[in-house]
């Protein structure tokens, strides 16, 4: 039998799931659009895909460096939580522990 709770969560979830579809498909249409715009050489302004090269270029220098940072931090973050949860694990045995039902 169906629960009413867990109608609600189910309610909850196909909000989500549709908004989901919504932005991919309000994002399509933005991609398919901007790809659709004619680029330097077509508007006669060959120096504006030298710019846009260049501007891409450091766009990736940025990410890679960000990502070098990005992934530290995640490393160190879960060796931390590793090293948490091994000293004192979550299992349903004990009272406080969660209870799933």
């Amino acid at each position: 039998h169906v629960q009413p709770e867990d109608v609600k969560v189910w309610m909850a979830a196909v909000a989500a799931l549709g908004a989901a579809c919504c932005c991919f498909i309000f994002i399509a249409f933005l991609n398919r659009k901007l790809q659709r715009q004619p680029i330097g050489r077509d508007i006669g302004v060959p120096k504006l895909d030298a710019l846009a090269q260049q501007v891409k270029s450091g766009s990736r220098a940025f990410l890679k460096e960000e990502y070098k940072y990005l992934v530290v931090f995640v490393s160190t973050l879960a060796v931390v939580l590793a090293i948490l949860y091994g000293t004192n694990p979550v299992s349903g045995t004990r009272e406080e522990a969660w209870d799933d039902g």
